[in-house]
Parts: C-alpha cells; sequence; structure tokens
C-alpha cells in the first residue's frame, strides 16, 4: 500500500510539473505571436484586441477560456457582448488565447456562427 502512494505521488509531482511546463511554453508563445503593443496591454490589462478578417472589427480577448471575447465597435467601445468559443483538448490558458486571435483574424465569419454569445448584463449575476 505504501509502494503504491509513493508511485501515485510521484506520477502526481510529474503531471504537475509538466503541466507547469505547458503553461510556461504557451505564455512563451502568447508573447510571440502578439505584437509588443498588444503584449504590453496583456500584461497590464490581462486583455488584448484583435481585429476580424472579414468585418475589421475590433474583439478584445480576455484572458480567460469562457465569456472571454468581448465584440467592440469601431471606435473601441463595448457592445455588452460576450462570446464563447475554444479550441478543444484541454489546452494551457495562454494557447487558448492564441487559438482565439487566430481564428478572429482568420475565420471570423465561422467563429461568430459558431460561437455561444451573451448579453454581458447576464454575467455579472
Amino acid at each position: 500500500m505504501l509502494r503504491w502512494l509513493f508511485s501515485w505521488l510521484s506520477r502526481r509531482r510529474q503531471r504537475r510539473l509538466e503541466e507547469d511546463q505547458a503553461h510556461v511554453r504557451a505564455r512563451a508563445l502568447l508573447q510571440e505571436c502578439l505584437s509588443p503593443q498588444q503584449w504590453a496591454e496583456y500584461v497590464a490589462r490581462n486583455s488584448f484586441i484583435v481585429r476580424g478578417n472579414v468585418t475589421g472589427r475590433p474583439y478584445r480577448i480576455h484572458h480567460g477560456t469562457t465569456m472571454n471575447v468581448e465584440p467592440l465597435n469601431q471606435d473601441g467601445a463595448t457592445t455588452g457582448r460576450r462570446l464563447c468559443f475554444f479550441p478543444v483538448g484541454g489546452l494551457p490558458l495562454h494557447d487558448v488565447l492564441v487559438g482565439q486571435m487566430y481564428a478572429l483574424q482568420g475565420m471570423e465569419d465561422q467563429v461568430l456562427r459558431l460561437a455561444n454569445s451573451q448579453l454581458e448584463m447576464y454575467l455579472r449575476h
């Protein structure tokens, strides 16, 4: 029984180390994919702005994985809506943000068709 426990703890520690390394690599990838201005905004505000490839509309991607994409109007003001879409696979957070960024920049029309949409007032409760 004790041997099993030590083995389990060892595997759990190794898995945690691998997950931590994956998060570090994902954050580095996000930094590589963002412009210096976007990265500075992300560090300061936990969000950054990208433009959709079809409409040219700006979107603010917030740090998070659910309802974290905020469509903005052309002046950069919020529209009061949030979008929810993310890649499949249990990816590290920063990899999800990269996926969301490239999805909006490369297939905005499909994202808008498939994403869940919610009025922001419902998110606050």
